[in-house]
């Protein structure tokens, strides 16, 4: 129930049910970030060349983005509202940490990029060499910086002579990672932006639920309205008395017969009696 009566107005249900549908909607959408992030694990590229920063990221995100989604749509249907204010609090933290997450992802790259991806290549040529012949393989190319830069096969024939790949495979790999990085950087931003979007109605139902403390006079009101219908209604309660009360004010309880009660005197010899 809304502040200020017994049901809600048009905008608390407004508000609850755009609260509900935001809420079902960003739980969609961080479970599939956590998606994305599994997939990044396990595809052979995120989880050879890449350093696992993004696909945690991701799964990091989309798992609390999912749990707060499911409280909001809790404290949305059941309408409370400390539920909801705790909801709300959090989930306006955690938007301003995606946004700060997907402007970082957007604006750093370049440089950094190549920076990672050399202490990346370098880290699998000498501890996983086979990762290596994958990416080559899957860019068609050989070395990192240059076609014998820490190529494979590290002995024999070189990566050229016996796969006969013509480019170094540095090129490709990053342009590849800066898309990535950019489709989860204006994804972190979208997913913000669409949560913020959903934070108007849930505060505008959180500052519209009542508290146990309004909830209970509210009940209160309501009974007391309820019990004054039925008194105005007739029955025992019209006047406050029972249906022998008012009928001979001040009056003596009077005997079936006519006289007081207690006041008959019953013949002693009776048909019937002992005494007779």
């Amino acid at each position: 129930m809304g502040k200020g009566g017994a049901y809600p107005d048009q905008m608390f249900k407004t508000a609850k049910w755009a609260t509900l549908a935001v809420s079902f909607l960003t739980s969609l959408l961080g479970a599939a970030l956590i998606g994305l992030g599994v997939y990044g694990l396990l595809n052979p590229l995120g989880s050879a060349l890449v350093p696992m920063t993004l696909p945690i990221v991701a799964i990091a995100v989309g798992t609390s983005v999912f749990i707060l989604s499911i409280l909001g749509c809790f404290g949305s249907a059941m309408e409370h509202r400390t539920i909801v204010w705790v909801y709300f609090g959090i989930m306006l933290a955690l938007v301003i940490l995606q946004f700060v997450v997907g402007i970082v992802a957007l604006t750093n790259r370049g440089d950094t990029i190549n920076e990672l991806v050399d202490k990346r290549w370098d880290y699998l040529y000498h501890n996983k060499p086979r990762h290596i012949r994958d990416i080559e393989d899957q860019y068609e190319c050989c070395g990192l910086k240059y076609l014998n830069d820490r190529a494979w096969p590290k002995y024999g024939e070189t990566c050229t002579e016996k796969f006969g790949y013509q480019r170094s495979c540095l090129g490709p790999v990053k342009r590849e990672w800066d898309e990535r990085q950019k489709q989860f950087g204006i994804g972190v931003c979208v997913l913000a932006a669409l949560q913020l979007l959903g934070l108007i109605p849930t505060y505008y139902l959180a500052s519209r639920l009542p508290s146990p403390e309004e909830r209970e006079r509210d009940l209160l009101e309501e009974h007391r309205r309820l019990l004054h219908e039925t008194q105005n209604r007739g029955g025992y309660g019209t006047h406050g008395q029972g249906p022998w009360e008012g009928a001979r004010p001040g009056g003596t309880l009077q005997h079936p017969v006519g006289g007081p009660a207690g006041a008959y005197t019953y013949p002693t010899n009776r048909p019937g009696s002992r005494g007779a």
